[in-house]
């Protein structure tokens, strides 16, 4: 889902270059006015503040199926997290993103001395299916 055609239609011309997209149904909108008589088996809501939709995206998804957040900062993380959690989703885990080059050569590759250190966060919920589980925790 997205507010804007263009950015919808740039996402179908990326995703096409490499993936059969004829399952792929974005919707164009809001999601926080959005309903349908339907849910989904994924969601991905790439909005600023996904906290404020968690109530919204648990009636969009099918119980036992995955939201991924993304998030750039600690403080947009947790809130989600929070949020989501507090909406009856399963949080499974939350990693952040790190991109680090290698310089490959036969018989030398290794790791770049150079690496950016940040990017982002991503979230991976489950919609409750009524099981309960143990988080673990690291």
């Amino acid at each position: 889902m997205d507010l804007s055609e263009k950015n919808i239609e740039k996402a179908r011309e990326n995703l096409s270059l490499y993936h059969d997209i004829s399952n792929w149904k974005p919707v164009p909108g809001d999601i926080g006015k959005f309903s349908a008589d339907k849910t989904f088996d994924a969601v991905f809501p790439d909005i600023p503040d996904p906290w404020n939709y968690a109530g919204q995206i648990k009636k969009l998804i099918r119980a036992g199926h995955h939201v991924i957040t993304y998030s750039p900062n600690f403080n947009q993380t947790e809130k989600t997290v929070i949020s989501f959690e507090a909406a009856g989703f399963v949080h499974i885990e939350t990693c952040e993103i790190l991109k680090r080059n290698l310089l490959v050569r036969q018989g030398m590759t290794r790791p770049s001395s150079e690496m950016l250190g940040h990017t982002a966060f991503i979230s991976n919920f489950i919609g409750a299916t009524g099981f309960t589980s143990k988080a673990v925790k690291n």
